[in-house]
């Protein structure tokens, strides 16, 4: 699970950490990033829905789904990929 709680934004589903190729995405249950044939529960769903970035300034590594840092409302997401491993 996610520690941020972030939610599909069709079915509400909690979304999962998921560690693909060093950095950390969120999936939908039932889905994989190795996959392309996935049933998702309604067509509002989607298979991977955010990805873990760096925050500017504070450098935290959060889901790119967040305006701010979610740990500490100040940094702003960056296009830079990380793993959430660790932080």
């Amino acid at each position: 699970m996610n520690k941020y709680n972030v939610r599909c934004p069709g079915c509400e589903e909690l979304l999962l950490d998921y560690e693909y190729e060093g950095r950390t995405i969120l999936i939908h249950p039932g889905s994989s990033p190795r996959s392309v044939a996935v049933s998702l529960p309604t067509q509002g769903c989607v298979a991977i829905p955010a990805t873990y970035v760096t925050f500017d300034p504070c450098g935290h590594c959060c889901p790119d789904s967040f305006e701010l840092c979610p740990q500490c409302d100040e940094g702003r997401p960056t296009s830079d990929s990380c793993s959430s491993r660790g932080s």
